[in-house]
């Protein structure tokens, strides 16, 4: 399978959320969405941003659930995984 070439630190830190434009939602979960985003200043970046409902999450007391998905995407190295 061919994939493309991405370098293995490369960082998307500058991008913030002002500076995404919701095209459209990909999935709905019980805890939120995931949103097709793309980036305003270069319309090739597009990504899946995953949106949150933090009243939710609190009120079913699942913070630690929801740090720990977080602390094992953040450890993953994949050029699908943004850090």
């Amino acid at each position: 399978m061919n994939r493309p070439v991405v370098p293995e630190q490369q960082e998307y830190d500058y991008i913030e959320l002002d500076d995404l434009d919701i095209i459209g939602t990909l999935g709905v979960g019980g805890f939120g969405r995931v949103e097709l985003v793309q980036y305003t200043k270069d319309p090739t970046l597009t990504f899946a941003l995953k949106c949150l409902k933090k009243q939710h999450i609190v009120e079913t007391q699942q913070q630690e659930h929801i740090y720990s998905e977080r602390d094992i995407m953040l450890s993953c190295k994949s050029p699908f995984i943004c850090r």
